[in-house]
């Protein structure tokens, strides 16, 4: 007689409570591991999970992230599954931590500014614009020095100095560059787009085996390894 009030037994077959939809016993597994059972509706729409299920019958949408990937080459789309966001309690929730504002980073401008100690004379003889003299060092002794004033320096006393003046003592040349009889057959426009590229030298003095020069140099930046020590010019601008 149950047969025959659910209507949904094929004739022949035993009844089962655990195959039954409506049964409070209904077993999902066995029902799915059984072959030629009927759901109640035979056209109803297959979610992938749960939350889509409930999303369908509360009509809500989903509170996860849906995205479209379209196939190449097709005008078809195809719903990709939710990502789904892990919800934390209040105790769960990352700490906020206050920290200190970061420092801005300082650069040879600003780190003038701070600096202390024997360097504090460039930092004046910078801002007052007075010239100062630096005699530099070569690998056996004073090469010479350099009249200039000061636009920039750094703890480790390397200087950027503007309308320089140097002078210098450097070896006789004792035998003629191999090049001279081709720069006397250059072409004129050569040679005039290649004057003014260096600094012209003149000699003021010769000895017997050197000779001190001297040119002017509207920008030079000297390496602080290079600098003997500095003397501050008084009394000129």
């Amino acid at each position: 007689m149950a047969d025959e009030a659910r209507g949904d037994e094929p004739a022949g077959t035993e009844y089962d409570e655990r195959l039954d939809f409506f049964s409070p016993n209904f077993d999902p597994l066995l029902a799915l591991e059984t072959t030629n059972v009927q759901p109640p509706v035979p056209v109803a729409k297959v979610h992938d999970n749960i939350q889509m299920y409930h999303c369908a019958q509360n009509k809500k949408p989903s509170s996860g992230k849906t995205s479209t990937v379209v196939k190449p080459g097709s005008s078809k789309t195809q719903q990709v599954a939710p990502l789904f966001e892990r919800k934390f309690l209040p105790h769960q929730l990352p700490v906020k931590i206050e920290r200190a504002p970061r420092k801005p980073l300082g650069n040879v401008l600003t780190k003038m500014d701070e600096i202390t100690g024997p360097l504090q004379v460039l930092k004046d003889c910078m801002d007052r614009r007075v010239r100062i003299k630096v005699w530099t060092r070569s690998g056996h002794g004073i090469r010479g020095h350099c009249v200039a004033f000061l636009t920039a320096f750094d703890k480790y006393w390397n200087m950027s100095l503007v309308e320089v003046t140097e002078i210098w003592t450097r070896p006789k040349r004792r035998k003629v560059p191999a090049l001279d009889g081709f720069k006397e057959n250059r072409k004129d426009e050569d040679m005039e787009s290649r004057r003014g590229l260096f600094p012209d030298v003149a000699v003021i003095e010769q000895g017997k085996k050197t000779e001190t020069c001297r040119r002017y140099v509207n920008e030079l930046l000297v390496r602080g390894e290079q600098v003997a020590f500095i003397v501050v010019l008084q009394g000129q601008e």
